[in-house]
Formats: C-alpha cells, structure tokens, sequence
C-alpha cells in the first residue's frame, strides 16, 4: 500500500526503522544509527499509540517517511540467529472465529519467511513450515505506513529462556545481515 497522493514523495526524509523493545533500539542505534530509530514498544496498544503518533507527524508535515520494521522474534523451525526478510504479515489467531482481514497475508517481499503476530509470546503452534512470531509487525501495516519490509532476528524457538538469553548475545555478524537487507530494500525500484 501506498500513502495518499496528498502526500509528497519525492524527497523523503530519513527512512524509519521501527522497533519495539530497549534492547532492539539500543542495537539499531548503534549499528542502524544514520537512519532514524523509532521505539514502539511491545505489543498491540504500544503499537497503535506510538504509530497514531507518527500518522499525525505525516499529516502534520504533508510527507511521509518510509518504515522498515526490524527486531527479534520467535520461531517454530528457524535456527537461533537466522536474519530474514518477512514475505507476509498475518494475525496470528486461534481460527474459532474466521472473518476476513485485510492485514492477513499483507505482502512485505518476495522472499523471506511468513511473520504471525501474537499478542502474547508464542510457545507452542501446530505449523509445520518455518514461520516468524512476533507481537508488532500486523498492527505496523494495519497503518497507511509505506512499509519497505520488515526483518527478523530469530531469537527462540517459542522459548521464553532462549529470547532473553539471545537478545543480549546479539553478535556483529548477525547486525551486518541486517544492514545488508536494510540497503537491499532501500535499493529497490
């Protein structure tokens, strides 16, 4: 989705890279530092606040700024330290319910993996193909937003231990991948 034609695109201030916890906004700061950091904080209600804040800023100044969302998450397959692109956002639901949502399966790339947002840490799912959790990045392009991607940190495999011991042993290998899909998305037509 593009943001409304009111809107001036052709000289866009810094890119905005939006993450959620202090851990992940220290490491973008340091290794993302020449782009503008944004902290949402976790979960749904963080989310909604701290991008309401940034839609009235873009109306305010008629321009929008392009968002890559980056940060640490779970998965049910993906090794500890993977860095990957998200290819589609969905809810992540208990399917009681089944309506249809316009964020479900929301296109983020061609490659990478398939990103379900929680509302809670996600210990157990019946998935069998590699999949990403988080707790942010369906409420992120539920916004007008021109979201360029997001990319994950594979920081557990649905264990609450292993993501408080992984978000504090983040390497500068792991930080030079995700520099390296931030350029590759900024570089694209």
């Amino acid at each position: 989705r593009r943001p409304s034609a009111r809107y001036s695109t052709k000289k866009p201030n810094k890119m905005i890279i939006l993450v959620a916890t202090d851990q992940e906004y220290e490491l973008a700061k340091k290794y993302l530092g020449e782009y503008k950091i944004v902290q949402t904080g976790v979960g749904a209600s963080n989310v909604i606040k701290k991008c309401s804040e940034l839609l009235i800023s873009f109306v305010r100044k008629k321009h929008y700024e392009p968002i890559i969302n980056v940060g640490f998450s779970g998965s049910n397959t993906l090794p500890k330290g993977t860095v990957t692109k998200v290819q589609r956002s969905y809810r992540f639901i208990d399917h009681t319910v089944g309506f249809k949502d316009y964020r479900n399966g929301c296109p983020l790339g061609n490659k990478g993996y398939d990103c379900y947002t929680s509302n809670d840490f996600v210990t157990e799912d019946e998935r069998d193909e590699p999949v990403l959790y988080d707790m942010e990045l369906n409420y992120i392009v539920a916004f007008p937003f021109n979201v360029l991607g997001a990319i994950k940190i594979v920081s557990d495999n649905l264990d609450v231990d292993e993501y408080a011991e992984s978000i504090h042993t983040s390497t500068d290998e792991i930080w030079a991948q995700v520099r390296s899909l931030v350029d590759g998305i900024m570089q694209r037509p």
